[in-house]
């Protein structure tokens, strides 16, 4: 399982779907993230950049444009973004850690509760 450390706020609470899960979400924001993929869109003239392909149109090759849900409302500052959380990225990232202010704190954390998943990790050095 692929994991991350993100910086986020101190006070950064990851949102929760109806049923109380995690929603998954890439570390970036939505207005960013539909930005990027329309100029790429723009740029190959809404076609897909392999001409031999047989999908010839952009979004059937890379995909419809961002989903809001998958994205953070806005960018953080760095003034914002001062504490760090452990993400793992199967999917596109839920937080298997609490906040912490310091990396220390962190691996701190994990090695004496584990993560949300309970995968503990060793700390030999």
């Amino acid at each position: 399982m692929g994991r991350e450390i993100r910086r986020v706020p101190a006070d950064w609470e990851h949102p929760k779907r109806e049923d109380g899960s995690f929603q998954p979400m890439y570390d970036k924001c939505y207005e960013t993230k539909c930005r990027e993929w329309y100029e790429e869109c723009i740029k190959n003239g809404g076609k897909h950049i392999d001409k031999d392909s047989e999908t010839s149109w952009f979004h059937e090759w890379d995909g419809n444009p961002p989903d809001r849900e998958y994205y953070r409302d806005r960018d953080w500052t760095p003034e914002e973004a001062t504490h760090i959380q452990m993400y793992e990225t199967v999917s596109e990232g839920t937080p298997v850690s609490p906040v912490f202010a310091t990396k220390q704190e962190l691996v701190d954390y994990l090695c004496e509760h584990g993560d949300f998943w309970d995968q503990k990790i060793r700390n030999d050095k």
